[in-house]
Parts: structure tokens; C-alpha cells; sequence
């Protein structure tokens, strides 16, 4: 019988430089906000609290 040769262990995935997984996070997080930004805008729409009143508003010129 011949004698099998020895496999060499499986390589461990290479742990991806810090470089990369700050890009990766980023990138995740301008994906979220670009998802939820327009969500929580749409849920501050019926009353509009962003807008300030101006004086023109608030009181009628006459």
C-alpha cells in the first residue's frame, strides 16, 4: 500500500487588513443612511417641524 502523502492543513482565510474592513463599515453605513434617511424624513412629513415659521407667516401684513 502506498503511503499517503501527508495533505498540508487548509489555509486559514486571510484576515482582511484593516484598511479594508474600515472601507467595508463605511460603506455599510452610507448604505443605511441613504435607506433610512428618506424613511425618517417621510415619517417627519405630516408635520413638518423642520420648516421654522417666519414672521410673515405668523402674522398677516394689514
Amino acid at each position: 500500500m502506498k503511503k499517503q502523502r501527508r495533505k498540508d492543513p487548509p489555509a486559514a482565510p486571510r484576515k482582511p487588513s484593516r484598511a479594508s474592513t474600515v472601507l467595508v463599515v463605511l460603506g455599510l453605513i452610507v448604505v443605511l443612511a441613504m435607506v433610512l434617511g428618506p424613511l425618517l424624513s417621510f415619517a417627519n412629513t405630516p408635520g413638518d417641524p423642520a420648516q421654522p415659521v417666519t414672521e410673515t407667516e405668523a402674522v398677516p401684513a394689514g
